[in-house]
């Protein structure tokens, strides 16, 4: 595809192109049309423009009209690999019009856009895929997949509002009654002894402890999104979403960190523990986090969280002795696929591709 005269690559009725600030109200009539749900533009804006470690990569296709018909983009964030940090990206928010499918636009835009990653020196993609676009990145794209299902586990505390959801506030609160005896056994905790110095409290913001703690904990795996304070502060606090975030102190020293956030999807309250991190051997924390966690989540309707356990670092094995569970497949709305990409070394990419190497939690997900 040769280059247009002002330097965007031209597939005749279309052209790609870098993103410009004028082009955000184009490109949110876009998601619009693709997704048939508004985007609020600060969301953009705090994904995009506004991210604090490098300047997004955002590439757009342009129609002979001047219209907004494409978007490919790549968020970078701090990445651990191989003991170091370094600057990585995630792929999020691809679309192509509906009306403009098939037509090859979004193998050029992730072309041009992979073209201007190397030159920035951001070898390290990530993404979260469902069924549609996994074909397209792993077919065409040339990404490897680590989770053909993303390890979801969930934990039920209320199941009368669960069951509510389904049979309505009545039945379900018989439901809920009736059930108690069989949660209580089937999301059964390892009980843990409380030291007698741990405080739990609701923070405001990200403690800045918190990097002591991700220190602690980061060598136990080879690949994560380095959670800094400077990165949580970024996702967590200055995210246009609503956190609610929760901490574990020992005197001085900060063993604990858990972020949930409700959303409103499938026609019920779902909570996400959108972060979770404890410090190595603090089952007590992490139980008395969730505590306090749950007992707000009740009072705002919720019955149920969902959690990502991955094994590196032992988090998987940390949420089971909290009660979580498998989530079954039935219950899942959709398949998540967490793909990657080594754009320096693609010899590398199936080692990049071990799931046994992987931190991953809902706050990597866009969505959540």
């Amino acid at each position: 595809m040769p280059p247009s005269p002002d330097g965007a690559a031209s597939g005749g009725e279309w052209i790609s192109r870098p993103y410009a600030p004028a082009d955000e109200q184009g490109i949110l009539d876009l998601c619009s049309r693709v997704f048939g749900s508004e985007m609020p533009p600060d969301l953009w804006r705090w994904q995009f423009p506004d991210n604090p470690f490098a300047t997004a990569v955002v590439q757009v296709a342009e129609d002979s009209g001047g219209r907004i018909i494409g978007h490919y983009s790549q968020v970078p964030v701090p990445l651990w690999r191989d003991g170091e940090s370094q600057l990585g990206s995630y792929s999020i928010l691809s679309m192509i019009d509906p009306g403009h499918q098939r037509k090859g636009i979004l193998k050029r835009l992730a072309a041009d856009a992979e073209s201007r990653l190397v030159e920035q020196g951001i070898l390290t993609g990530a993404t979260f895929l469902n069924e549609n676009s996994y074909p397209v990145y792993t077919g065409q794209l040339e990404w490897t997949e680590v989770y053909k299902r993303l390890p979801v586990v969930f934990l039920v505390f209320d199941v009368g509002a669960v069951a509510s959801r389904y049979t309505g506030s009545v039945l379900g609160r018989v439901v809920g009654f009736l059930g108690k005896p069989i949660r209580s056994v089937v999301f059964r905790q390892q009980r843990a002894v409380p030291d007698s110095l741990l405080e739990i409290r609701k923070a405001a913001r990200i403690d800045p402890r918190v990097d002591a703690l991700w220190s602690e904990l980061r060598t136990g795996f080879r690949y994560a999104t380095d959670r800094t304070s400077l990165y949580l502060a970024w996702r967590i606090d200055q995210n246009p979403r609503q956190y609610q975030i929760y901490i574990a102190e020992n005197g001085n020293e900060l063993v604990g960190l858990a972020v949930t956030r409700i959303d409103q999807k499938f026609g019920q309250r779902i909570a996400y523990l959108v972060e979770f991190l404890i410090s190595p051997g603090r089952l007590d924390a992490a139980q008395a986090l969730l505590q306090s966690a749950l007992g707000d989540l009740r009072k705002e309707g919720c019955g149920m969280i969902t959690a990502l356990a991955p094994e590196p670092g032992g988090q998987r094995e940390l949420l089971r002795h909290c009660g979580f569970r498998d989530l079954p497949p039935f219950l899942a709305p959709h398949a998540i696929h967490f793909c990657v990409k080594d754009r320096h070394r693609p010899v590398q990419q199936q080692a990049l591709a071990d799931p046994a190497g992987w931190w991953v939690s809902w706050s990597d997900h866009d969505v959540v």
